[in-house]
């Protein structure tokens, strides 16, 4: 199979080399040039090599293609003139893939760039049978995916990732749930980050502490202007992995992440740890007859408070301290308020 788009867009280079009625019998070295001019890369001649390897046995890409080489004319070329992968037919399997992943595609709908990956997988559909298929709505009776209620600012991830991918600034007006409306300038987007069904642009701004990022929620996010006049330099210091790491929630604390220490009691809560832990970081440190220890590495935050708060009373913060007694506070608060009756 291929490992990343490039081998695809390889394999179809190759391919139109191979096919090619103009200049047949590509050498080696016709089909390096051709691959580094295209893809603007360095493409190695034992990736060449590999690439016709797959091309012609790879059984999970199932190309089996004819490929030979002429020691007359010194090329490669297809012992079949017929084939081309181009002309492979539509396996029922690779049309039932297809049709799943217009399936997931569709609950995007309502956002513009999934739409139009919506719309290419119909097209195909339509190329491939001259219809729809139907099987497409009858599953959608059968899988039902989780939607929000809620997609106001999706229509700001477009421009958003064009100014990412671009690096240009930007300008909006943010109204935050707790604070008054405030114009946001020379904001320079980095990411853009999904959280629990809500979006989240990530960035700095120029003239901000160094390395300091801020989150902004795209639901809060008005009079957006893309500045394409005004670029910024990536910085090389972000990672967008690395600085989600150790991060619980859309908010990355400042500092370094601690550890975190939980004892679980109720033994179905502890089977659904196991197998939706609360964090990649997590680990089971202890196992008992009526409890199970569990630790994490990260930044306690208040969507981790918020989250442990769930399993309650069927679970107990080891550490850090600062943590449990948030989280006690947090409950004894909650305890008042629900014997307040008026």
């Amino acid at each position: 199979m291929p490992k990343n788009k490039h081998a695809a867009i390889r394999y179809k280079i190759i391919d139109k080399m191979l096919t090619s009625p103009s200049r047949p019998y590509p050498s080696k070295e016709d089909i390096l040039d051709k691959l580094r001019n295209d893809l603007k890369d360095s493409i190695s001649e034992r990736t060449l090599q590999e690439d016709l390897s797959a091309m012609r046995f790879d059984e999970g890409l199932g190309f089996n293609a004819p490929i030979r080489y002429s020691r007359k004319y010194g090329g490669y070329y297809y012992e079949d003139a017929q084939y081309s992968i181009a002309k492979l037919p539509i396996s029922s399997n690779d049309r039932e893939a297809l049709d799943m992943a217009a399936l997931i595609l569709k609950q995007y709908d309502s956002l513009p760039i999934f739409s139009e990956f919506s719309n290419v997988v119909t097209k195909l559909q339509t190329v491939l049978d001259g219809v729809v298929s139907d099987s497409i709505e009858a599953r959608r009776q059968m899988i039902q995916f989780e939607e929000s209620p809620n997609y106001k600012g999706l229509d700001l991830i477009q421009p958003l990732l064009r100014a990412v991918e671009q690096q240009y600034r930007i300008d909006f007006t943010y109204q935050g749930f707790a604070s008054a409306e405030k114009q946001r300038e020379d904001f320079e987007p980095l990411l853009l980050k999904e959280w629990r069904q809500m979006w989240y642009v990530i960035g700095r701004f120029k003239e901000a502490e160094a390395k300091k990022t801020y989150a902004f929620a795209l639901d809060r996010i008005t009079n957006l202007e893309v500045k394409e006049s005004e670029g910024f330099t990536f910085p090389y210091d972000f990672n967008a992995r690395d600085h989600y790491a150790h991060a619980y929630g859309i908010y990355r604390m400042d500092g370094k992440p601690e550890r975190v220490r939980l004892r679980v009691f109720n033994k179905t809560i502890r089977g659904y740890m196991r197998n939706n832990p609360f964090h990649a970081s997590q680990k089971i440190t202890k196992e008992r007859e009526d409890y199970m220890d569990i630790e994490l590495t990260v930044f306690p935050t208040p969507d981790l408070e918020g989250d442990i708060l769930r399993f309650c009373p069927d679970i107990q913060v080891l550490s850090p301290k600062t943590l449990r007694d948030n989280i006690a506070k947090r409950i004894q608060d909650g305890l008042s308020r629900m014997s307040n009756n008026q």
